[in-house]
């Protein structure tokens, strides 16, 4: 994204932060309509991209742009999707991954943030053992999903959860 204030003051809803996309030498704005901000994240081979942005309430949701059409998606029963300032991954099939703030105050606390996977119109969480907090951010044409998670509220550790061990613990 990019800020239109110097020095940069893109602080979350403040309506200095905008989308882009550079092709071919074109830049294009990326905002969601009736939004206080819009952060542009990934995009995938089939040109969709997913991002974030706060609505005029100032709550943040993730919305994916396709064949020129805004859709915003939000976990069923989330307080905030996605959490904060935390990316959004999309797979070269258009499978979306992130986070969620489960429940409140906001900003969110570590132990309510958690991840999903958005495949097919359906939402699955996505869940470290033992971990207090997580988060997913990108999602390969394999479906193999990196993200983020604490085993303690004093750090972040990184994850790797790969399709198959994904189909296992489905098959379960």
């Amino acid at each position: 994204h990019y800020c239109i204030v110097t020095p940069p003051q893109c602080l979350n809803g403040n309506r200095n932060a905008h989308g882009f996309l550079l092709r071919e030498g074109s830049f294009t704005t990326i905002d969601v309509p009736g939004a206080l901000e819009t952060q542009a994240y990934k995009i995938n081979s089939r040109g969709q991209i997913v991002g974030s942005y706060f609505d005029a309430d100032g709550k943040s949701h993730i919305f994916l742009l396709s064949e020129g059409e805004f859709t915003t998606i939000d976990v069923p029963g989330a307080v905030e999707t996605p959490n904060g300032g935390t990316t959004v991954g999309i797979s070269p099939r258009g499978d979306i991954v992130s986070s969620y703030c489960a429940a409140l105050p906001l900003p969110c606390k570590v132990e309510n943030v958690r991840g999903f996977l958005l495949s097919e119109g359906e939402f699955t969480a996505i869940d470290v053992p033992g971990a207090i907090g997580m988060g997913a951010a990108g999602i390969n044409a394999r479906g193999d999903i990196v993200g983020f998670y604490n085993p303690d509220a004093s750090r972040y550790l990184g994850f790797l959860r790969t399709a198959r061990e994904r189909d296992e613990h489905d098959e379960q």
